[in-house]
């Protein structure tokens, strides 16, 4: 159900893409670090050049898949990266693989929705009947950037509808705010303006989604920035990444 692509050798760097993304959206960074790590990325599926879209997706199933992964290919020392949903997947299979996961870093990851469950449902019937429609405005908000704008788009659509449907269904019921304190493993995050889009704010948006406890030089702000902060940011996210793995 799940692709890996492998590449390199060392330490183990696992990346997480999100939803409507792919396992490209990791191309910086398997420039910077594919030689030195043994880089590997997750396509997940109905994305990318996954075609094998399963009709029950959700976050704690895709997890378990990577964590079964981590097991079979006895991966230890790893570097945990995880986008967007990706971050929650990444965050549900540390949980799994306590011994294995070096520690997890979180780029724009908000661990819950806070929406009505009555909208909840009316956003995944709409999203069901006019799929094109609201992928397009979701992605509107993404990044200011136009041509990355319509590059994220193109990919977006192309996910398998199904896929996409049964993830955002999972992502808008799940909630691992408070799992975040059951890891004794160092948690950075990469927090973009998309996210949190003023720096003030930061404190409040840390404790809703459980990261209060996580101290401040494990935290880096990117202003200015839309989601994609991996892409829009690549200099910068390396080498805020960089430092992170030398540690």
């Amino acid at each position: 159900m799940v692709d890996f692509h492998y590449r390199g050798s060392g330490d183990a760097l696992l990346l997480i893409h999100g939803l409507g993304s792919s396992a490209a959206v990791w191309s910086n960074q398997r420039d910077a670090f594919g030689q030195d790590y043994r880089f590997i990325t997750v396509e997940l599926p109905g994305h990318g050049n996954n075609t094998k879209a399963a009709h029950a997706v959700s976050i704690q199933h895709t997890a378990s898949a990577i964590s079964e992964e981590i097991r079979e290919q006895r991966l230890s020392r790893i570097s945990l990266v995880g986008h967007s949903m990706g971050g929650l997947m990444a965050i549900a299979a540390a949980k799994e693989n306590r011994q294995s996961v070096n520690r997890l870093i979180l780029m724009d990851v908000p661990t819950k929705q806070t929406g009505i469950a009555l909208l909840n449902w009316l956003f995944l019937k709409t999203l069901k009947k006019n799929f094109q429609t609201v992928v397009g405005e979701q992605f509107k908000k993404m990044t200011d950037d136009k041509l990355l704008r319509e590059t994220l788009l193109e990919t977006a659509l192309t996910t398998d509808r199904n896929a996409y449907y049964h993830y955002m269904k999972s992502l808008l019921e799940t909630d691992l705010s408070s799992d975040i304190k059951t890891l004794d493993i160092p948690i950075y995050l990469f927090v973009s303006s998309s996210l949190v889009n003023d720096r003030a704010k930061l404190p409040k948006a840390l404790q809703k989604y459980g990261y209060a406890e996580i101290p401040d030089d494990r935290l880096s702000y990117y202003p200015q920035t839309g989601h994609f902060l991996m892409l829009e940011r690549a200099d910068d996210v390396n080498r805020d990444l960089r430092a992170i793995l030398a540690q």
